[in-house]
């Protein structure tokens, strides 16, 4: 349970990179 939790929020941190960097990218 631990690792999903910790697996998803690494998946949310890496989509929420992806948006900032086309942020910055525009």
């Amino acid at each position: 349970m631990d690792s999903a939790d910790c697996h998803s929020s690494l998946r949310f941190i890496s989509m929420n990179h992806s948006v900032t960097f086309l942020l910055v990218i525009v």
